[in-house]
């Protein structure tokens, strides 16, 4: 869930704001609305009505700011709240859906004049679906609605804008004694319109300059600005405001001047002092000198810190006015630029590093440098640098933050105008149409998968170079999860002796290859053969454990688990060992914000409750995976193979509980509201009223990776002759007779009366 704000630690007057929100509230409001002009404090306001508010409701906080295209508005709003969905379809739906579960909820949603139309069509709609749901805005206009309740903000009164002046003026330089100046502070709040922002930057001069000298400073800006027509024609109380930034940035030195006007590329997002040092820095701005010009900018709250995040961020009117000024200068092409390619080697050296002991470490701040990777993106395709652009995104495929942020419908938008614009039939296009169908089948959708592979394919042909490895994987992953073919096997195999043998020269890093031996694991346990499946999932996760890479573990562990379920339950101490990994690897997945691999240990947690015959656990946890994963889009029924095998274990559920049982289980799974209630239920351990039984039917190891042998040795344990299996399956007589032949292989049996019994299945 997103937190909110940190409450404000001065916070003066409002009282009547606050208690116009609280009534509203309590009345029944759905929609309220602070409107007020730039400066006037409305986020300030939101923050702390929000943190009353949540004393006795959840509130969840969206900033709209930094977004600049409206086609990802629902999923913005979505990830903000920890609603979104893997694979992006139907994210409107989804997103109101979420809403429409939860208890009485406040939504902030900060910024919104700029996305207005589309912002009112989201709203409108989030009202209707969602009966318990209330939203705060903050805009500098309304949003027309019918549920709107406009809360004005407006100037403090000047009481409360002297105190506030006060309060602050004397916080940063007690010696100022600025009670001793009053006459003076009335008319200074008066001239910047009594807008909180502005008396924020007023008060922070007080440490350099005496309270009646900042009145004169700002008494000459006003005056210069008298005879400017464009000027005069702002309305009043901006009027004030524009002239407190200008003046503003004429006390700012020139170092000053350069930070504020060219932090602004960072695009609202916040920024770390080592990205300003990497991106602002210049000729007139040394990058050791970066560290005091931010301090200056912070000492005249022009700049604020989040200490809990060591991020820095400007108010937007603030950043507007800087943003003016590096267009005045035409610099902001030069300094979007500069921006884009600070992105660049961010991503690249998390590429570099990220897989071992540190890597959660770089999931963490790839995370954090998300919408600077939009924004980055954004630039390069409409400045035309594509190359920069298609080299960006391969570093952000390969850090995984699309996984684990859960955002690879965005990357897949951003590669689809990549490809669109990117003509040359070369070697990145092939990389770049690899990552879109190792995508695209991860989000279960094959056809668009197998079109971007088969175009990469005719591309590098056979290749097995290092620069095409990642074609390789995604044919891998490909014939894995669509195919279902034991093939996959060998493809992974070879993708990694090659990358093991790519020279340094060729950029293959360790992350790759952790990425390889993840794949090469989740293969061997699905498709291999079953002794050496055994050893290779063993030693992978041993070896991935000796690395300390905390991502690549929990994905050994799961394919150690897969093993064990799938191919060997009847083992000793199998199904203890698969409960075991799942203890360890879901907190783990859990704790460094994997979006993406925690339905996949639900969907095996419901096979082992089925496999140790905890059936009552078995149908709550499927009604509770099949809800996460509609809700985020993760489709694990894309593994070919994978959903039959499961719906086959469910039915021996069903069968032992009974129909309506298993149903009102299922349905009580289903209604958790969100994946982390999923996750905690699965987490939760077994009921208390489920009775073991045992499992009555055993699927030995080979059929369980073809589910049509599975459903032929079952008929033909039941007695069904060829041309009968071959009318039940729909399938060419000679096939069952194919089919049959490898079932007596695999069972190790030669007569058909023998499969019965080496099922497990007489009576």
């Amino acid at each position: 869930m997103a937190q909110l704000p940190a409450a404000p630690t001065t916070f003066v007057g409002r009282d009547l704001e606050l208690a116009t929100i609280e009534a509203m509230w309590e009345s029944g409001a759905r929609l309220m609305t602070l409107a007020g002009p730039g400066g006037a404090g409305k986020s300030t306001l939101a923050i702390h009505a929000s943190h009353q508010i949540a004393a006795e409701a959840a509130a969840e906080w969206v900033d709209l700011e930094n977004l600049r295209n409206s086609e990802l508005l629902a999923e913005h709003v979505a990830e903000q709240i920890s609603a979104q969905s893997l694979d992006g379809e139907g994210a409107y739906e989804k997103l109101l859906s979420h809403l429409a579960r939860q208890g009485r909820m406040l939504l902030v949603l900060d910024n919104c004049e700029h996305l207005h139309e589309d912002l009112a069509d989201l709203c409108a709609d989030m009202l209707d679906t969602a009966p318990q749901l209330v939203v705060l805005a903050t805009s500098r206009r309304l949003l027309t609605l019918d549920e709107e309740h406009k809360v004005p903000v407006e100037p403090l009164s000047q009481d409360n804008a002297v105190e506030l002046f006060c309060t602050r003026a004397r916080a940063v330089a007690p010696e100022s004694h600025p009670e001793l100046h009053v006459p003076q502070v009335r008319e200074l709040v008066e001239q910047v319109d009594r807008l909180p922002a502005g008396i924020e930057i007023l008060a922070a001069r007080a440490r350099s300059i005496a309270i009646p000298d900042i009145a004169a400073q700002l008494d000459k800006v006003l005056a210069s600005t008298a005879g400017d027509r464009s000027r005069r024609r702002r309305r009043g109380r901006q009027r004030g405001f524009a002239a407190l930034l200008e003046s503003s940035w004429e006390l700012c030195s020139p170092e000053d001047q350069a930070l504020w006007s060219r932090s602004v590329v960072f695009g609202g997002a916040p920024w770390t002092l080592e990205a300003a040092e990497a991106v602002c820095s210049g000729p007139d701005l040394a990058p050791e000198d970066v560290v005091d010009t931010v301090q200056s900018l912070v000492d005249q709250s022009l700049l604020s810190l989040d200490r809990g995040t060591g991020r820095y961020r400007m108010l937007s009117s603030v950043q507007r006015y800087g943003r003016e000024q590096l267009e005045a200068a035409d610099e902001l092409d030069t300094w979007r630029a500069r921006h884009a390619q600070w992105v660049r080697r961010f991503f690249a050296t998390a590429n570099r590093d990220w897989g071992g002991p540190h890597e959660v470490h770089w999931l963490r701040q790839t995370a954090a440098e998300l919408a600077n990777a939009r924004a980055a993106m954004d630039y390069l395709i409409d400045a035309g640098r594509l190359v920069q652009a298609m080299e960006l995104e391969d570093n952000v495929f390969r850090t995984r933050i699309a996984f684990t942020s859960g955002s690879l419908h965005e990357w897949c938008y951003h590669l689809d105008r990549l490809l669109g614009a990117y003509p040359q039939r070369d070697t990145t296009r092939a990389n770049a149409l690899a990552h879109l169908a190792y995508y695209a089948v991860c989000m279960g959708q094959p056809d668009r998968a197998g079109c971007a592979l088969r175009e990469a394919i005719e591309i590098v042909g056979d290749s097995t170079e290092a620069e095409h490895l990642c074609v390789r994987v995604a044919e891998g992953v490909y014939t894995l999860f669509v195919r279902g073919d034991p093939r996959c096997v060998g493809m992974m195999e070879r993708a990694y002796e090659a990358a093991q043998a790519a020279p340094a020269s060729a950029g293959v890093h360790s992350g790759d290859l952790l990425m390889l031996r993840m794949w090469m694991a989740i293969c061997q346990a699905m498709h291999g053969a079953r002794d050496t499946a055994d050893q290779v999932t063993a030693r992978l996760m041993h070896e991935a454990e000796a690395t300390g890479a905390a991502y690549h573990i929990s994905w050994m562990q799961w394919a150690r688990a897969v093993f064990l379920l799938m191919r060997v339950p009847e083992r000793e101490g199998a199904l203890t060992t698969a409960e075991t990994l799942l203890r360890q690897a879901l907190p783990l997945q859990r704790s460094i914000a994997d979006f993406w691999g925690p339905l996949w240990w639900l969907l095996l947690e419901v096979w082992r409750a089925v496999a140790v015959g905890h059936y009552r656990r078995a149908a709550e946890m499927a009604g509770a995976t099949q809800q996460a994963s509609d809700l985020t889009g993760i489709r694990t029924q894309s593994v070919s193979g994978l959903a039959e095998l499961l719906a086959e274990a469910l039915q021996r559920a069903e069968e032992q509980l009974g129909a309506e049982t298993y149903r009102q289980l299922y349905e009580r799974g289903a209604a958790v509201r969100d994946y982390g209630e999923a996750i905690s239920l699965c987490l939760s351990g077994p009921r208390d009223d489920d009775t073991v039984v045992t499992p009555v039917v055993q699927i030995p190891d080979g059929l369980a990776k073809r589910t049509q042998l599975v459903r032929c040795a079952k008929l033909v344990a039941a007695g069904l002759s060829n041309a009968e299996i071959a009318e039940e399956m729909g399938v060419a007589p000679r096939t069952v007779k194919r089919y049959v032949t490898d079932i007596l292989a695999t069972l190790g049996v030669t007569q058909r009366e023998q499969v019965a019994a080496a099922l497990g299945m007489q009576e």
